[in-house]
Parts: C-alpha cells; sequence; structure tokens
C-alpha cells in the first residue's frame, strides 16, 4: 500500500489530484474538473513495526494498534466517499454531455429537413411557372393557326 500514491495511467497520475478537462466536441467546448488528492494518504504509516516488529505487548499496545486500525478504515471511508462523490459527478457530466450531443444531433437534423423542404418547394414552385408558361406559350401559338384556318375556309 506505500506506493498508492505513484499509481499510474497513461503517464497520468490516478492519485495525484489534478484537474481533468473533459472536452465535449472538436470546437473544444469542455468541463473542469477538480482533482482528488489521495496522494498524500499513507495508509502503511498506520502500521509501522516498532523494533520487536508486529508484536503487541499487553492491552494498551493492543488498544493503540486497534486505535491504529480504526483511524486507517475511517481514512479509506472518506477517501472511498470522495472516489465516490468524484464518480458521480463524472457520470453526470457524461450524461449531460451525451444530452447535449444528442440535442445538437437532433437540431441538426431538423434543419437539415427543413432545408430539404424549402429546396422541394422552390423546385416545386419552378416547375408549375415551366409548365404554366409552356401551356401558355401553346395556346398563343395555336390562335394564329386558327385564324389562318379561318380564312383558309372563307376562301374556299
Amino acid at each position: 500500500m506505500e506506493s498508492l500514491g505513484s499509481k499510474a495511467f497513461n503517464q497520468v497520475s490516478l492519485f495525484a489530484g489534478q484537474t481533468m478537462q473533459v472536452v465535449r466536441d472538436e470546437e473544444s467546448n469542455s468541463l473542469q474538473t477538480r482533482g482528488i488528492d489521495l496522494a498524500s494518504t499513507t495508509y502503511s504509516s498506520t502500521y509501522t513495526p516498532d523494533s520487536e516488529g508486529y508484536f503487541l505487548r499487553g492491552s494498551a499496545q493492543a488498544h493503540a494498534r486497534l486505535l491504529q486500525v480504526k483511524g486507517a478504515i475511517e481514512q479509506l471511508q472518506q477517501d472511498r466517499a470522495t472516489v465516490g462523490a468524484f464518480a458521480k459527478g463524472i457520470d453526470l457530466a457524461d450524461r449531460m454531455l451525451t444530452q447535449s450531443t444528442d440535442m445538437l444531433k437532433q437540431t441538426l437534423g431538423r434543419l437539415t429537413d427543413v432545408n430539404i423542404a424549402e429546396e422541394s418547394t422552390r423546385f416545386a414552385r419552378d416547375q408549375i411557372l415551366r409548365q404554366t408558361a409552356t401551356a401558355m406559350l401553346a395556346q398563343a401559338n395555336i390562335m394564329p393557326q386558327s385564324v389562318l384556318r379561318l380564312v383558309d375556309l372563307e376562301r374556299s
């Protein structure tokens, strides 16, 4: 237990009390969390052997050792509570970031849907205008032909 404070993962000390930054997205929106320092706790100092080792000589010495063990257990409970609270905070931050990401994705989807609907409406409008113009042009071409037919009928 003496080396508890020196434990590391990927060159990051696990118990050094460093602040941790959780990056949320590519724009570097982030969440700061405070660190917890478990490196200063030394559980082994509670059990230092005397010159005769760990032998108990009398009830007073046994009582003193028992108090040391109780102190170590209380310290361990406090550290476990601190780590548990820190883990809950990270879990809450994770859920908040996940919810925020989901909401951003939904918003982006809605904006894309609105853009597609707007473009579809423009396309339909342009298509209706083209069809109307074609119909008007066809009617304009029919009128002179009708007049020419009438003139031809009168000549014959």
